[in-house]
C-alpha cells in the first residue's frame, strides 16, 4: 500500500487498476460474489488487499472510478459500502474533514456519548460557517454548525434516532415522488437499524415489528437513565398527550421514548463511521480520501458529469480524477447546493452575474432551506429535585465529572452512558392551542407568501404553494407534530422546536472561488405563523410545568416570569431567545418536479444533467417532524438500490434484505 500512495504518476496507478481487474476476472467468475461482514473480500494482491485511507497530499491511486462520493458523512458512507458490495465496482470518497483514529482522545470524545455536548464545540470537526444577519431575529448571526469529520453528523449529533410521522413521509411523495411516501419509505428506515431491547426494568414499552434487526447502525436505551425523566414521561401522560407503544411505527406524534443511535453492547456512539465503513474499509474496491475538499464537477459537452476538481487547500495545486459512472453529491444541505453552484448549476441571473458558465439553469439549487427553529431554556424555572436523584448539573463539578468518566471508562456505566436524552414529545397544533389552532391556520392561509421566499421565481413559488397545502392542512390534525418538547433530567424545558415552519431560507455563493464559504441566510420567522406557533407552545409549556405530575418538582418560573403573557412580549421573547435550527438543515436541492423548483427527481438525479445525483438532506422537500439522522440513513439505503439498478451491469445485492 506504501508504495502505491508513493506513485508518482497516473500512469502506474492506471497499469496496476489494469493488474487488478484481470486478477479479479481470474478469481472471481461470474456470477459476482458480494462483499459483505459475512462474506469477506477475495485475496487480492497485498497492494489492493485493504481499503485506502489516502492522506492529505497523495494523489488518488487510480485515474478513474466507477462512482466518486462527495463527502464522507452519514450518507455518503451508506453509498460507499453498499456499492462497493461488487467487487468489480470501484469507488472513490472525497471527505473535507479527518478520519478519527481507532484510539486516543479524538475518538473518545466523539464514542462517549456523555461527552456530545463538547463535540459540535470543537473547531476541527466544524468549517465554521456563520449566518447571514437574520433581520427576524434582531439581525444576530448564528454558527451554522456543519460536521467535518469522517462519518459527518452523526460523528456529532445528540444521538436521538427518531422517525417523524407517515404524513410527513407522504407529503414527500405528494410533491411529485413516487415511492418516497410512507409506505415506500418503512422499509429503508428498518434496513439501517440493528433494534436492542430495552431493559425490562426501564419499563420502556416498544413495537419490536416497528424496528429492524439486522442493520448497521445500533438502535437502543443506555443502561442508565435518570429517574426524574420517567416521571417526566408519566407526567405528560396524566396531562393528557398521547402515549403510543413505540413511536417509531409511522406514528411520529406523542409522549415518546426515543432511541439513541447506541451500541450497547459497549454503550458507545453508533454511527456511520463504526456501522458502514469500518465494515467496508477491508474491500480494496473502496478509497477514501480525507482532508481535501472538491472544487467543481466537470462536465462534458453533453452534460455528463466526467470528475472532480479537489485540493486539501488554497495552497496547493488542485488535481482531477474522474468517473465512469456517475458523481454523487453526499455534501450536505449546505454544501451541496453550493458546489452545484460553482458548477454552473443553479439560478441563471446568479451564475450569470458571478460569472460562472451555465450548464443546467436550476432556479431552485440552494432554495428551500429548512431547519427546526428553537427556543431553549425559556421559560426557565427553578425546581427541587428529590434528594435521591442525581442532578446533572453536579457534571459542572470538575472532580465529579472526572469520576463519572472514570465510571465510564471502568464498567461503561452512568451518565457518560447518556448524550442528549431518551425522551421528548412530538405534539400536534390542535393539543397545544385547541381553542385557536383553526384560527391561526385560517389566517395563514390568507397572509401573501411572498414574505416567506428570498425569490419570485415561478417555479420556486409553485413548489412553496404546493408545500405550503399539505402543511397547513397536516396542522388540522393531530397526526403531523408541529412541536417537540424535550424537558431535560435538569427538570427545565430544555428545548421546544418548531418542527414545520413555513418560512425558507436559501444558500447561495458570492463568488466563483470555491474557497469562498457559503452564503447562509435562514429566514427564521419570515412566515409569521412560526412565530406565533411558538408563542402558543410557550403557553403550553407553562401549564405543563404547573400540572399535577410536575408537583414533586416544585417548579417556579424564574424567567421570564407569570407577569408576562401579552402575545406581542412573548413574541419579542421568543425573537430574542430563539436559534434559527438545530443543526437539522435540508431542503437545497428538493426532490420535486423542475416545474416545482425541483433539482433532482424521484431517482435523485439532478435534472439537465447526466451522471450526477444527489443524495443527502439537500433532497428532502419538506422537514420530517423528527431528528434528521435515521431519515438521511435511509433515503441513502433506498438510494443505493435506485442507483444499482440504474447502471447496467452492477449484479450486486439489491433490497431491503441486504
Amino acid at each position: 500500500m506504501l508504495f502505491l500512495r508513493n506513485l508518482p504518476k497516473a500512469s502506474f496507478a492506471m497499469f496496476f487498476f489494469i493488474i487488478f481487474l484481470l486478477f479479479s476476472c481470474l478469481i472471481n467468475p461470474s456470477p459476482v460474489q458480494l462483499f459483505s461482514p459475512t462474506n469477506p473480500p477475495l485475496k487480492l494482491p497485498t497492494f489492493f488487499t485493504h481499503s485506502l485511507s489516502i492522506s492529505k497530499h497523495t494523489p488518488v491511486p487510480l485515474p478513474v472510478y466507477d462512482y466518486i462520493i462527495v463527502g464522507g458523512g452519514t450518507s455518503g458512507l451508506v453509498l460507499a459500502s453498499r456499492l462497493t458490495q461488487n467487487p468489480s465496482i470501484t469507488v472513490l470518497v472525497i471527505e473535507a474533514g479527518p478520519l478519527i483514529p481507532t484510539s486516543g482522545p479524538a475518538t473518545e470524545e466523539v464514542l462517549t456519548p456523555g461527552l456530545t455536548w463538547s463535540i459540535p464545540q470543537q473547531a476541527h470537526y466544524r468549517w465554521g460557517i456563520t449566518s447571514l444577519p437574520n433581520k427576524y431575529l434582531g439581525n444576530k448571526q448564528f454558527n451554522v454548525t456543519l460536521a467535518k469529520v469522517v462519518g459527518g453528523g452523526s460523528a456529532i449529533n445528540g444521538m436521538f434516532f427518531t422517525r417523524g410521522s407517515r404524513t410527513d413521509y407522504d407529503a414527500w411523495e405528494a410533491l411529485g415522488n413516487p415511492g418516497w411516501g410512507w409506505e415506500g419509505m418503512e422499509e429503508w428506515f428498518k434496513k439501517s437499524e440493528s433494534f436492542h431491547k430495552p431493559a425490562k426494568d426501564f419499563g420502556i414499552g416498544y413495537d419490536d415489528e416497528a424496528h429492524g434487526k439486522k442493520g448497521l447502525i445500533n438502535s437502543a436505551y443506555p443502561n442508565f437513565i435518570y429517574p426524574q425523566t420517567k416521571i417526566v414521561y408519566d407526567a405528560m401522560k396524566i396531562f393528557g398527550i398521547p402515549s403510543p407503544q413505540d413511536c417509531s411505527d409511522g406514528t411520529g406524534v406523542g409522549n415518546c421514548w426515543v432511541t439513541n443511535t447506541l451500541d450497547p453492547r459497549k454503550q458507545t456512539r453508533s454511527y456511520a463511521r463504526t456501522g458502514y465503513y469500518d465494515v467496508a474499509k477491508e474491500w480494496p474496491n473502496l478509497h477514501l480520501l480525507t482532508d481535501n475538499q472538491v472544487l467543481k464537477i466537470l462536465f462534458n459537452k453533453n452534460k455528463r458529469a466526467t470528475g472532480v476538481l479537489y485540493a486539501p487547500n488554497p495552497t496547493h495545486t488542485s488535481q482531477t480524477v474522474y468517473c465512469r459512472r456517475e458523481i454523487i453529491l453526499a455534501a450536505g444541505a449546505i454544501h451541496t447546493p453550493r458546489l452545484l453552484l460553482l458548477s454552473g448549476v443553479g439560478p441563471p441571473a446568479l451564475l450569470c452575474n458571478l460569472p460562472i458558465p451555465i450548464v443546467a439553469p436550476l432556479p431552485g439549487v440552494g432554495a428551500n432551506l429548512q431547519d427546526h427553529p428553537s427556543v431553549w431554556s425559556t421559560p426557565f424555572y427553578s425546581i427541587t429535585l428529590p434528594p435521591q436523584f442525581p442532578d446533572p448539573a453536579w457534571m459542572k463539578n470538575a472532580t465529579y465529572a472526572a469520576e463519572r468518566l472514570a465510571e465510564y471508562r471502568e464498567n461503561r456505566t452512568g451518565p457518560m452512558t447518556v448524550s442528549f436524552g431518551n425522551h421528548a414529545s412530538f405534539l400536534p397544533l390542535p393539543l397545544i392551542t385547541p381553542s385557536l389552532y383553526k384560527a391561526l391556520i385560517e389566517e395563514a392561509r390568507k397572509n401573501p407568501i411572498a414574505s416567506s421566499l428570498h425569490t419570485d421565481d415561478p417555479t420556486v413559488v409553485a413548489g412553496y404553494q404546493k408545500q405550503r397545502e399539505l402543511l397547513l392542512s397536516s396542522f388540522s390534525t393531530n397526526k403531523t407534530a408541529t412541536n417537540e418538547l424535550v424537558i431535560g433530567p435538569e427538570m427545565a424545558p430544555r428545548v421546544f422546536n418548531l418542527l414545520h415552519p413555513l418560512s425558507r431560507g436559501f444558500v447561495s455563493i458570492s463568488s466563483a472561488d470555491p474557497w469562498k464559504k457559503p452564503v447562509v441566510d435562514y429566514r427564521t420567522f419570515s412566515d409569521p405563523l412560526d412565530l406565533k406557533i411558538l408563542v402558543q407552545m410557550m403557553g403550553f409549556v407553562r401549564r405543563f410545568m404547573k400540572s399535577e405530575g410536575m408537583a414533586i418538582f416544585n417548579p417556579i418560573e424564574v424567567s421570564p416570569g407569570g407577569k408576562v403573557k401579552g402575545e406581542r412580549e412573548l413574541e419579542e421573547l421568543m425573537k430574542m431567545s430563539a436559534f434559527p435550527g438545530t443543526d437539522h438543515q435540508c431542503g437545497t436541492a428538493a426532490m420535486m418536479p423542475q416545474e416545482m423548483g425541483g433539482v433532482v427527481d424521484a431517482r435523485l438525479r439532478v435534472y439537465g444533467t447526466k451522471g450526477l445525483r444527489v443524495v443527502d438532506s439537500s433532497v428532502i422537500p419538506v422537514i420530517q417532524g423528527g431528528h434528521l439522522v435515521a431519515g438521511v440513513y435511509a433515503v441513502a439505503e433506498k438510494a443505493s438500490d435506485i442507483i444499482k439498478a440504474d447502471n447496467a451491469g452492477d449484479t450486486s445485492c439489491s433490497g431491503a434484505h441486504c
